[in-house]
């Protein structure tokens, strides 16, 4: 168990450039980047091309990455869990964007749109009795059920889409329609392993109902051995395996020439993973009674850690399956005037079918071909997350970068957040 502990928690840690669709997408206002979180938040140009614009994003709910580590004295850090107390929660968020290239031509009162970007998000949730009995052992918890599952999940693939705007008096509509191409998932579809240390004898008892799938990225061999094979940017299975459909919705609505209120659905799709689908699943009652010490001295070979591997009787076998997409709904407005522009943003947001609710306000000022602007934002995980953003537009050239959380990107090890956005984009 610890050893799937550790592999899990080396690949988070792997994955913590990641994105997340924020608040500083609306101040890139009539160029292509604000389009990712409202298709519908109309051009300014006639024709438009995005290049590279990368975002990532990481949530931790819980301990931080300092509370889990320590360093030894070549300075490299290890897990050390030793001083962690009373865990209410321990759950990773992350999710990244690699936009490739986006275009798009805007002839009044229609705008079309097309590009390609890889999109890639990951969480788990590792029950906290799983922390408490790797720091302390079972001795404390004796004649107590303790819950152990982990839920782990991650969505990986490619997307192609289409999209048009039409702009209608003073509302203008947008959608966009994707089709995907998934190059890796895990889905986890039950989580439940009970462990508990009876009184009498001390024997260890697990009741199971755990179910978790997979497509090109966890192979399964043994509890000790699992392998990970995750590539962060491929174009595997584009056009042949694990196809999907998605939309995105959007409007926009011109109140007056300072205020514009906005609404966007994004990602409202699925995908049928088909390439190699893994079914792994652990059910049913099992109780360790401990080992034969006559078997135990004549078998140089039998360890009690074998004999609780061989109790635990995962079943591996081949069947497709369906995941949706992390679901992202938004309500916003933008206030623009004498140079300044402020932004106010609610996003509920479902990270493999969890609900997650966020809140941001903005204000850039413009200052010539520079803007420069601040941002704050909160969810449960975090309500002090203050972070910058700036673009600089030099005809037909637009730059921007921002962070969510400057605090987070100085000091990683103790942050809640870590986030960073840039790209670049020809306007003509």
């Amino acid at each position: 168990m610890r050893t799937l502990f550790n592999t899990f928690y080396f690949f988070i840690l792997g994955l913590s450039l990641l994105h997340g669709q924020d608040i500083s997408l609306l101040h890139s206002k009539g160029k292509i980047p604000s389009t990712y979180i409202n298709p519908a938040l109309p051009l300014d140009n006639t024709f438009n091309l995005g290049l590279a614009n990368i975002n990532f994003y990481s949530e931790k709910g819980g301990p931080v990455i300092s509370d889990l580590t320590s360093k030894n004295n070549d300075g490299s850090l290890y897990i050390d869990i030793k001083n962690l107390d009373d865990i209410k929660a321990f759950n990773y968020y992350l999710e990244y964007d690699i936009r490739t290239l986006d275009v798009a031509f805007k002839f009044r009162p229609f705008t079309i749109m097309a590009g390609h970007g890889f999109r890639s998000s990951a969480n788990i949730t590792i029950a906290p009795d799983l922390i408490q009995i790797l720091k302390d052992g079972n001795a404390p918890y004796i004649g107590q059920h303790l819950e152990l599952g982990p839920n782990i999940n991650v969505l990986a693939f490619n997307e192609l889409y289409l999209g048009l705007q039409k702009a209608i008096g003073r509302f203008t509509l947008g959608a966009r329609a994707k089709l995907l191409f998934g190059t890796s998932s895990v889905y986890t579809e039950r989580s439940h392993i009970g462990f508990t240390t009876l009184e009498e004898y001390y024997q260890l008892q697990f009741d199971n109902d755990y179910l978790i799938r997979s497509s090109s990225f966890l192979k399964y061999d043994a509890l000790d051995d699992i392998t990970i094979d995750y590539t962060q940017f491929t174009f595997d299975n584009l056009f042949y395996n694990n196809r999907g459909f998605a939309v995105d919705l959007g409007a926009a609505f011109d109140v007056s020439e300072h205020l514009t209120l906005t609404a966007s659905a994004l990602d409202l799709g699925y995908i049928k993973w088909d390439y190699s689908p893994r079914k792994y699943e652990l059910t049913g009652e099992y109780t360790f009674e401990g080992v034969d010490i006559i078997d135990y001295l004549e078998d140089s070979t039998l360890t009690i850690t074998d004999t609780l591997y061989n109790l635990l009787d995962v079943k591996s076998s081949q069947e497709k399956y369906s995941t949706t997409l992390n679901k992202n709904f938004t309500l916003g407005a933008a206030y623009t005037i004498h140079g300044w522009s402020f932004n106010a943003l609610y996003q509920l947001q479902y990270r493999f079918d969890e609900r997650n609710h966020r809140f941001s306000v903005s204000a850039a000022k413009k200052l010539g071909i520079l803007d420069i602007g601040a941002m704050y934002s909160m969810n449960k995980n975090n309500f002090k997350a203050f972070g910058i953003y700036t673009s600089l537009y030099l005809k037909p050239v637009y730059v921007y970068a921002s962070t969510q959380d400057i605090l987070g990107l100085l000091n990683p090890l103790d942050a809640r957040n870590i986030s960073f956005r840039f790209g670049a984009s020809l306007q003509f």
